[in-house]
């Protein structure tokens, strides 16, 4: 778990600082390579100084809630794993396709049921969806250099990504409106009897 936090921080650009007198073999190869720093020591309130954000898992809920609380003391944005009543921000399950970027939150309930609907979205989420991004933010970028009010311009592009509505009178069925189920399929056989 430890791991994925990690990844996810350093992709976001933050400066990664591990406190554990024991780690995986995977973060002592990222804090050799200068990737992370890591002090090798059992947490203590100093080790929190300048922090902004802190993930709190050592494994033992006391120590969890001892990190929250300095965190809180000095204004830093804490994630508790396995206790989301002391987090002040989640860490969501996050897919990037270019600059599309698609983030599922729990609310800290079950990060693995994030990763799940995240995987499910994945699949749903092709080439097409990072060109209509292109695509509109390219026309974005055109109408606020044409169009001064900025709810003109929410409104064209509202128009823009709403599906297109079927032509009045159609209902999108091919059976011409008519239900294919329940009451009308009793009548059909009440009168063939």
């Amino acid at each position: 778990m430890a791991e994925r936090k990690i990844a996810m921080l350093q992709r976001t650009g933050a400066d990664v600082v591990v406190v554990a007198p024991r780690v995986t073999a995977a973060i002592r190869r990222r804090a050799a390579l200068g990737r992370i720093r890591w002090t090798r020591a059992a947490y203590r309130p100093v080790h929190l100084a300048g922090a902004r954000f802190v993930v709190a898992a050592t494994g033992e809920s006391a120590v969890n809630r001892r990190i929250a609380r300095a965190a809180g003391r000095i204004g830093a944005f804490v994630a508790v794993v396995d206790d989301p009543a002391l987090c002040t921000l989640f860490m969501p399950a996050v897919l990037r396709r270019g600059d599309l970027l698609v983030a599922v939150s729990t609310g800290g309930r079950s990060p693995g049921l994030a990763r799940m609907l995240r995987d499910d979205l994945a699949r749903g989420l092709g080439p097409g969806h990072e060109a209509l991004l292109r695509t509109v933010g390219a026309i974005r970028d055109a109408l606020r250099r044409g169009v001064r009010d900025s709810r003109a311009r929410a409104r064209a592009i509202g128009r823009l990504l709403r599906p297109e509505a079927p032509p009045r009178g159609r209902t999108g069925r091919s059976d011409g409106g008519r239900r294919q189920g329940g009451a009308g399929r009793s009548r059909r056989h009440a009168r063939s009897s």
